[in-house]
């Protein structure tokens, strides 16, 4: 496997984004109202939908009715009633989007964002705006390492986003928005148990005391994945083995104001997942006639993510904007298949990477939807990864 060195300069981006709106004529059609059978009540939700907070189409904090170009966005509470308990499981229902890629659909396979043709490389992958992109190693990020419990919604924009995001969101963009501090003090203790092993618990504990607001979190999944499977051809009837998978995830958030017009916010996840790698089932005189992968093959990954923001409003107003952040990443990826017969197989890769963004965002109409202009610069640098052995 080839891991490069690479620095990563996004210069200096101006976006202007201007909203027309035009109505095309239609032939007239009955109101929905009249389509409605005895007893039937009809519920107007646009406005609900229209009004949700979102991020990614304009790399600042609007609504979706203000978007010109399709979003998505999954809200938490449509995350806890799908049951998702990973990020790469809550994009299942989004059209247009591929998140199990070709490692299957089971708890913690390794996940693809296939969108509209774009492969996991070409859609840029945001938390809390920022791109967590490993900047060396594939190029795209595992959402089925992120756990969902700290996480307040999910955007999704489709397509080409790089004029505002440049060439790493060819494909499209999706922003992973953390849950922030509540109002009041809460605590949150979710637990579950199912079938083929499956176990979770998870605790959120968020809320403010004076000026400093926190959102603390640990969430451990564990499963054996032990599906039962039959293949005619060769007359066999079985369960996966090494199939298992243990999630260890901790988050921890805090914002402190610093009087009426400054905000600083220092966020940290840990994200850990061991998994074991099943393979597949020889077959004779086929292409899987033989299989490499022994029954203790096995993948960890863990990485750190780091972020200390500052926000400032400039001015006397609210039309001007200053977001400044400094954040740091650290991978830790170990892939190991022993193999007596073949040596085995072993692969081992630790990276560093840490960046610098400044983004002036500034009102200069007053109308609706506001024009807005922003002024983005975005430095990366990763270390060389470790020998491979």
């Amino acid at each position: 496997m080839n891991h490069g060195y690479r620095t990563r300069w996004l210069g200096v981006a101006v976006a202007l984004g201007v909203i027309v709106t035009q109505c095309p004529t239609v032939n007239a059609q009955p109101a929905a109202s009249d389509l409605l059978e005895e007893g039937e009540e009809e519920i107007t939700v646009t406005g609900k939908i229209l009004n949700q907070p979102v991020f990614a189409p304009f790399r600042r904090e609007a609504t979706v009715k203000d978007s010109t170009r399709p979003v998505y966005v999954i809200n938490r509470e449509q995350i806890e009633a799908q049951g998702a308990r990973t990020v790469q499981e809550a994009l299942k229902y989004l059209p247009g989007i591929l998140s199990d890629g070709t490692a299957g659909g089971q708890l913690g396979a390794l996940s693809s964002q296939f969108i509209r043709g774009g492969n996991s490389a070409q859609v840029l992958i945001l938390l809390d705006g920022r791109s967590i992109n490993d900047v060396g190693f594939f190029g795209g990020f595992d959402l089925s390492e992120f756990t969902t419990d700290n996480v307040e919604r999910i955007e999704l924009l489709p397509g080409g986003g790089s004029t505002l995001y440049g060439s790493d969101a060819l494909g499209g963009v999706i922003n992973i928005v953390t849950r922030s501090p509540s109002a009041k003090p809460e605590v949150t203790v979710r637990t579950a148990a199912g079938s083929f092993g499956l176990n979770e618990q998870a605790i959120q504990a968020r809320g403010k005391t004076g000026g400093l607001g926190w959102t603390l979190g640990y969430a451990r999944i564990q499963a054996e994945n032990d599906f039962p499977f039959k293949i005619d051809r060769i007359n066999l009837e079985d369960r996966r083995k090494n199939a298992g998978v243990l999630y260890n995830n901790l988050n921890l958030k805090l914002e402190g104001q610093l009087g009426d017009r400054n905000k600083l916010s220092f966020r940290t996840l840990y994200l850990t997942k061991q998994f074991g790698v099943a393979g597949g089932v020889p077959i004779p005189d086929s292409i899987g006639a033989f299989n490499t992968l022994t029954s203790k093959a096995e993948q960890y990954t863990d990485e750190v993510l780091l972020d200390l923001v500052w926000e400032s409003k400039l001015g006397s107003g609210n039309d001007s904007v200053l977001t400044s952040r400094v954040y740091a990443d650290f991978l830790n990826y170990n892939y190991n298949n022993p193999d007596p017969n073949t040596f085995g197989t072993k692969d081992n890769v630790n990276r560093r990477a840490a960046g610098v963004q400044v983004q002036h965002n500034w009102q200069f109409a007053k109308i609706k939807p506001s024009p807005m202009a922003s002024i983005t610069a975005i430095r990366d640098r990763a270390t060389p990864p470790s020998p491979t052995g």
